[in-house]
C-alpha cells in the first residue's frame, strides 16, 4: 500500500469495463503472500469478483476478505449485492508467511458462489458454496486482488501478488 491507501492489482477489460456476475460462468485466482498486520497498521486484504478495488467497502462482489476486526486469524468468504454483505468465515488460516492460492467460481445464472483455495498448488480445500445474496446482472463487478490500510499507521505495508488470473467463458453484451 501507500502509506496511507491501498494497492490492488485488477482487470478492467470486458464489457463496459468489468464482469456481470450472472451473465456468464466466470473463474478467478491468485496466488499472494499477504500483508502482516499491527494494532496500527491494520490491513484489509480481498481477492475475487468485487466492484470496489480498495479503499471503498465492497458493495457486489464474490470474494475472499481477511478484516482486522474479526479475531480469528482466518479468512472469511463472501457474497454482496447492492451493499448488503454475508461474509462467513472459513477453515483456511491467514498467515503473513506463507503463499496462499485462492479461488472462486461464479455459475452462469450467478446463483451459486464456489470458493476454493491451497498453500501449496496440491492439496485444495473448498468452503460450503453460497447459493444468496450475489450480485444480479445488472451489477459490474471487475477481478481484483489487493490490501487497503485500515489502521492508523503511516508505514507502507507490503503485500505480494504471485498470480492473477481469470477466465470468462464468454463475455455478454451490456445495453
Amino acid at each position: 500500500t501507500t502509506t496511507t491507501g491501498r494497492a490492488y492489482m485488477l482487470h478492467l477489460g470486458g464489457p463496459n469495463g468489468g464482469v456481470i456476475v450472472g451473465a456468464h460462468r466466470a473463474l478467478y485466482l491468485t496466488r499472494i503472500l499477504p500483508a502482516a498486520y499491527t494494532v496500527t497498521e491494520k490491513t484489509r486484504a480481498a481477492a475475487g469478483i468485487v466492484d470496489a478495488a480498495g479503499g471503498t467497502a465492497i458493495v457486489d462482489g464474490v470474494y475472499w476478505v481477511m478484516r482486522d476486526t474479526i479475531s480469528t486469524a482466518l479468512w472469511s468468504v463472501g457474497v454482496s449485492a447492492a451493499g448488503s454483505l454475508a461474509e462467513v468465515v472459513s477453515s483456511v488460516a491467514y498467515s503473513s508467511t506463507t503463499y496462499i492460492w485462492l479461488g472462486v467460481f461464479t455459475n452462469k445464472a450467478g446463483t451459486r458462489a464456489e470458493f476454493f483455495s491451497s498453500t501449496d498448488g496440491t492439496t485444495w480445500t473448498f468452503e460450503t458454496a453460497i447459493t444468496t445474496g450475489l450480485p444480479s446482472s445488472s451489477q459490474l463487478c471487475t477481478f481484483a486482488t489487493g490490501v487497503t490500510k485500515a489502521g492508523t499507521g503511516t508505514t507502507s505495508i507490503p503485500m505480494t501478488i504471485d498470480l492473477v488470473a481469470f477466465r470468462l467463458p464468454s463475455m455478454a453484451v451490456r445495453a
